[in-house]
């Protein structure tokens, strides 16, 4: 069967996505609907659609005559977008905690412990920061897409697009990173130790320290 081809609109939407998780758009800003044209390179009527559909899910606003405004990182969306992923993570450990896949999780874990010897042992590049920022999300992914609901997934992803603009905001501290770490890795041997109660317990401490850390 012949794959549909994707749309011009579809297209300029996945690089809307792409700049605002890259933060080459970010949290507050305001741009002109043809300078995004020319960031994304496509023409203008495919990225009016695409900025339609954006604001439909809450990642930015079509202001006539000005342009385009990228959501903003008030602590009051910041509580409610993390609140509800800290749902989804638990419903998904549940799930997960019954039948792990032990060994991507082992495999998981050690590609934690790689990123907390880098940021131990030498200055934290722009680089680590991606791939830690791209292991963090896939930690938290797993969790959620363990709860195997397709509207569940397309809804997390569209969270996900709200916290990156808002964490884009305030990157994730060298001080902060260790820690947090070090709290998947915790959360993860118990999920291999199928000890369902101590992943609750240390998802909730998890998120304690995310909102401390965020000040909120």
């Amino acid at each position: 069967m012949t794959e549909k081809p994707t749309s011009l609109a579809d297209q300029a939407f996945n690089s809307i996505r792409e700049l605002l998780r890259d933060n080459i758009i970010k949290a507050g800003q305001l741009i002109s609907m043809s300078f995004l044209s020319e960031l994304i390179g496509l023409p203008l009527a495919p990225v009016r659609e695409a900025v339609q559909k954006a604001s439909a899910l809450g990642l930015m606003k079509s202001i006539p005559k000005r342009g385009v405004l990228i959501i903003d990182a008030d602590s009051d969306h910041v509580v409610e977008c993390l609140v509800i992923r800290q749902i989804w993570d638990k419903e998904g450990a549940r799930v997960l905690t019954r039948t792990p896949d032990k060994e991507y999780i082992k495999k998981l874990i050690v590609r934690h412990q790689a990123v907390i010897e880098q940021a131990i042992n030498s200055e934290i590049s722009l680089a680590l920061q991606k791939e830690a920022t791209s292991l963090d999300w896939e930690m938290h992914e797993l969790l959620s897409s363990s709860i195997n609901n397709a509207e569940i997934d397309r809804l997390y992803a569209i969270n996900r697009d709200r916290i990156t603009i808002m964490f884009n905001a305030k990157p994730i501290h060298p001080v902060r990173l260790v820690p947090a770490f070090n709290e998947h890795i915790a959360i993860m041997l118990a999920i291999i130790e199928e000890d369902e109660q101590k992943v609750m317990d240390l998802l909730d401490y998890h998120y304690q320290q995310i909102f401390r850390w965020l000040e909120i």
